[in-house]
């Protein structure tokens, strides 16, 4: 058994376009630019890899290519595979209002029966994100 605890988990997701992904995380989600690596020394506003976030949330933006030469297990695999990303908001109400129309909202905002309101969009690499508020 690990004896160690784990500190942080930060997502590294295969992306088509990093600069293209940045902005629509920025523009919708309110997330900043925190890191990024050219992809090469004469192209400027284009990325390899970029480290995002907003409040706790850190995702690592990868470039398709790049990451699939790091990673050959990857290869074969589509952009948004079979993978969500759960994240906890203060106000999913306020959320919901201010991206709805802008993204494509693939659930709409509900109350479940497990005690949390939560909706679903897709980014532009077909990653689904659900954002939910715990409610009392």
């Amino acid at each position: 058994m690990l004896k160690e605890k784990l500190k942080a988990l930060t997502p590294n997701i295969m992306v088509a376009d990093v600069a293209k992904t940045v902005d629509f995380y920025s523009e919708n989600l309110g997330f900043q630019l925190y890191n990024s690596i050219p992809l090469s020394e004469e192209t400027e506003g284009k990325y390899v890899w970029a480290l995002i976030g907003n409040g706790d949330v850190l995702i690592m933006l990868h470039e398709e290519n790049d990451i699939k030469n790091e990673y050959p297990q990857l290869s074969t695999k589509p952009l948004g595979a079979a993978l969500t990303f759960f994240i906890e908001v203060d106000d999913v109400d306020a959320l919901y209002a201010s991206i709805k129309g802008k993204v494509n909202v693939i659930k709409e905002l509900d109350t479940k029966f497990y005690g949390m309101r939560e909706f679903a969009i897709e980014d532009c690499n077909d990653y689904i994100l659900t954002f939910a508020q715990k409610i009392s």
